[in-house]
C-alpha cells in the first residue's frame, strides 16, 4: 500500500510517540528567530521544560535528536582523561559509553547485562571492591528502553558519587514527562531529553538542563571542536531568549503546545 494513501498509523513504540492534533497544528507557525515573538516563545518553552525537568537551573533547546543532546552533554562536561563511571544495562547506556570514549574519557563500566538495573548497594560495593579512588564524572541513562529498565536508585547513587566530587550527567531521553524525575532535588548536574517520547511532540528537538555552577565551571575548562553543540554559546544566547543558530522554530511552537 502507498504510505501516502494509508490511514495514519497508531504509534505504540517508545518514540516517536502519538502526537495530538493540536500539537501537530502548532507546527504551522513560524516567526523570525531574532524577533520579540520568538523571545516570548523561547521563554514559554524553557519555563515549561524547567517544570518538567524539576529544576530552577537553565534549560536549552537544541535542534537535534536525543543523541545530539547526549553528545552536547558529553562534549561540554567531560574532559579527555576524566575517570567516568557508567553503569551499563542496555543499548543506550552502551551508546553513552561510546560517546564518552570518543572524547578520550577513561570509562569504568559496571555491566549489568540486559535483565536488571543498577542498585545503589550493588554499584557501590562493586566500585569499592575495585579500589576506585577517583570519579570525575558519573554518567548514566535513567530509563533504557531497549530492555525496559529504570534506574530507580539514581537519587541515592547521585548523592554517593558527589562524595568523590563527581559531576552527575543523566540521559533521560525516553522518560522525561512520563516518570518521576527531579534534577535539582536528586543532585543531577546535567540532564538531557528530547521531544518525541513522553512529551508527545514531533521529533527533531532535544533539551539540555544545567543545574549547577560546578557544571558551568567544568564547561569553561573543556575545549572541544564543536560550535553547534557549544554550551557556552547556548548560555550566552539564552540570556537574551535566543538560540545561537536558526532553530526549528515551528517545532518549538509544537513543543510549547505539548507542554500545556
Amino acid at each position: 500500500m502507498d504510505l501516502d494513501l494509508a490511514p495514519d498509523p497508531l504509534l505504540v513504540v517508545p518514540g516517536p510517540s502519538q502526537i495530538p492534533p493540536r500539537v501537530m497544528k502548532a507546527l504551522m507557525r513560524v516567526v523570525d528567530h531574532r524577533s520579540p515573538h520568538f523571545h516570548r516563545l523561547y521563554r514559554d518553552v524553557v519555563d515549561g521544560l524547567k517544570y518538567v525537568f524539576r529544576t530552577n537551573g537553565d534549560v536549552y533547546p537544541i535542534t537535534a535528536s536525543g543523541t545530539g543532546a547526549v553528545e552536547t552533554m558529553v562534549l561540554n562536561f567531560v574532559k579527555s582523561g576524566d575517570t567516568v563511571l557508567v553503569p551499563v544495562f542496555g543499548s543506550f547506556s552502551r551508546r553513552l559509553v561510546n560517546h564518552l570514549r570518543r572524547v578520550g574519557a577513561e570509562v569504568v563500566e559496571i555491566d549489568y547485562g540486559w535483565d536488571r538495573a543498577p542498585t545503589y548497594e550493588d554499584l557501590r560495593a562493586r566500585v569499592e571492591s575495585m579500589g576506585i579512588k577517583q570519579i570525575d564524572v558519573f554518567a548514566t541513562v535513567y530509563n533504557d528502553t531497549s530492555p525496559g529498565l529504570v534506574f530507580r536508585d539514581l537519587p541515592k547513587v547521585a548523592k554517593w558519587v558527589k562524595s568523590y566530587g563527581a559531576l552527575v550527567l543523566v540521559d533521560n531521553v525516553s522518560a522525561l514527562g512520563g516518570d518521576y524525575f527531579e534534577v535539582d532535588s536528586w543532585g543531577i548536574d546535567v540532564a538531557v531529553s528530547s521531544s518525541q517520547k513522553c512529551l508527545a511532540a514531533p521529533p527533531v528537538m532535544s533539551f539540555i538542563a544545567v543545574s549547577s555552577s560546578e557544571a558551568y565551571r567544568k564547561a569553561e575548562s573543556v575545549n572541544h571542536p564543536s560550535i553547534y553543540f557549544d554550551i557556552k554559546l547556548m548560555r550566552k544566547f539564552g540570556e537574551k531568549f535566543e538560540t545561537p543558530f536558526t532553530p526549528a522554530v515551528n517545532y518549538l511552537f509544537a513543543i510549547r503546545e505539548a507542554l500545556v
